[in-house]
């Protein structure tokens, strides 16, 4: 795959995810994939992809807890 092809996919995940934050949940295997994917080619990840990323990734676990009786 040609090295910028992650870095073009992450860029416009970033931007849509700008445009609809609504649909962050939906997004954020996809940014995780894209992300996981460019550190094994040893690309740059960009902090705020980073950032949103751990943030998503957070929320996610969170939203897995929600229901859960105590």
């Amino acid at each position: 795959m040609p090295s910028d092809f992650y870095a073009r996919e992450l860029s416009a995940l970033l931007a849509r995810l700008r445009a609809e934050p609504e649909k962050a949940a939906q997004l954020q295997p996809r940014l995780h994939e894209i992300i996981t994917r460019m550190r094994a080619a040893g690309q740059m990840i960009p902090s705020e992809a980073a950032n949103i990323d751990r943030r998503l990734c957070e929320d996610a676990v969170e939203r897995m807890f929600d229901n859960m009786p105590v």
